[in-house]
């Protein structure tokens, strides 16, 4: 209908937009709106009180949210010609691999998929196999691992000091991407299976040289988005003002995407003025020199503003992140503490073996990481040519996610304490859901 009446195109648009985002405010948005009116009277009004809703929010509400109010802005802009089969356009929204947490897909390239008739592909479901093998690997092994530590130090940040602190966060930063990466790794393979190509959301991004870098590397398909949505209606001038509040006004919505949560405005904010400020006063010039130890400088530099910048986006809320961040000053002597490293790590729910198998797999994540980043000949495929690499690669993933991995309340059995002790390793209950679900 939209196409056939020209001038009422917009008005069709703008009715599709505020179903979309109607939706979007009520359940997500409304509460949090409900708390931030409180605060701010409050502020002149003394106590103030509003109801709540109290309504559960759906799973991935902003994903197929997102996804549905830009096929409405492609038909608009004359991108995409509307789909008049209501069964097609509701396979393009539900379509079960990626509703949950995407990649957010365009209709210009997912709907035409659902059109074609396509043969079985023997060589592309092995690839797809071995590629739900790897996410669920980073999920399972690393992500729900990871999370035994990091919820208990967040839930418990009297334990903290700034050794554990930094743990943390580095933790959370490869349980947020293995979590969320391995979501995806899963949704494209199972998508694959069917004969359905959906578009990469990550490329390594743990390895980003700058900000820039990373935001090209990180939730592709979010920030495609916002950029061909958002960005490109902001305010058009070419003046350093107004490039930089552009990015701020869409690195604060892309925050208040993720949580309805003064948190992740904080967490986003701080990335857009990373992105405006130490992306051109550090890591521009580093890089500019084109040598290994330069290019190094600027990847540590950017890794460690971004993985801190994460407190705010774990953290309960903003007295929380900031009594997190305190803990950084709480510095021991080195010898102290690795002295006394059972003492200072045991409280946060990874044990012994536990811990060093933890540690083993981050190691092995980064090192598969960094071979595909440099293409080394030996590096992690998913398209082996030969049957043999393909059933070894794929033997080695299910017999590490079965041994090691960690099935929320579920007792874990690590191999090595099966062969050598017999003995069961109990841990603490996991949230095992996909993080990237509550949003």
């Amino acid at each position: 209908m939209m196409a056939r009446s020209a001038p009422n195109k917009k008005w069709w648009l703008c009715l599709s937009a505020a179903t979309n985002l109607g939706f979007l405010a009520a359940f997500k948005y409304f509460d949090f709106f409900i708390e931030s009116a409180e605060l701010g009277l409050s502020l002149f009004l003394g106590e103030t009180s509003f109801a709540r809703t109290g309504w559960i929010l759906p799973v991935g509400l902003s994903f197929y949210t997102f996804q549905t109010l830009g096929y409405s802005i492609d038909v608009y802009r004359g991108r995409f010609q509307p789909v008049k089969d209501p069964i097609l356009f509701l396979s393009f929204v539900a379509f079960f691999p990626q509703l949950i947490a995407g990649p957010i897909e365009r209709a210009k390239t997912l709907i035409p998929q659902f059109q074609e008739i396509k043969p079985f592909d023997r060589t592309a479901a092995k690839e797809a196999i071995l590629l739900i093998l790897w996410g669920l690997f980073k999920k399972i092994v690393i992500a729900n691992r990871l999370a035994v530590f990091v919820e208990t130090a967040y839930a418990n940040p009297s334990l903290l000091t700034a050794e554990t602190t930094c743990l943390t966060i580095f933790f959370f930063t490869i349980q947020l991407y293995c979590d969320f990466s391995g979501y995806c790794d899963i949704a494209i393979g199972l998508a694959r299976l069917m004969g359905f190509r959906l578009s990469r959301n990550f490329k390594r991004p743990l390895l980003a040289a700058s900000f820039r870098d990373l935001w090209k590397r990180w939730h592709i398909t979010i920030h495609a988005w916002f950029r061909d949505y958002l960005f490109c209606h902001l305010k058009r001038d070419k003046a350093r003002f107004w490039v930089v509040t552009n990015i701020l006004i869409m690195f604060a919505i892309s925050g208040l995407w993720h949580g309805a949560s003064w948190n992740f405005v904080v967490w986003g904010l701080a990335n857009g003025m990373f992105l405006v400020t130490l992306e051109q006063v550090v890591c521009k010039p580093l890089l500019r020199q084109k040598s290994k130890i330069t290019r190094l400088a600027s990847t540590l530099i950017t890794s460690i503003f971004i993985y801190t910048s994460l407190v705010f986006f774990r953290g309960q809320d903003w007295g929380h992140s900031i009594e997190i961040l305190g803990k950084l000053t709480e510095w021991s002597l080195p010898w102290d503490f690795i002295g006394n490293a059972k003492r200072h790590l045991y409280p946060f729910g990874l044990h012994g073996w536990e811990l060093l198998f933890t540690g083993l797999f981050v190691i092995a994540l980064f090192a598969i990481e960094i071979l595909q980043e440099v293409n080394h000949p030996i590096t992690f495929s998913f398209r082996f040519h030969k049957g043999l690499q393909r059933w070894s690669a794929a033997i080695l993933l299910l017999l590490t996610i079965t041994f090691f991995g960690f099935y929320g309340d579920r007792t874990s059995v690590t191999l090595w304490e099966v062969i050598e002790t017999e003995a069961f390793f109990e841990i603490d209950e996991v949230d095992e859901t996909f993080i990237y679900e509550r949003f």
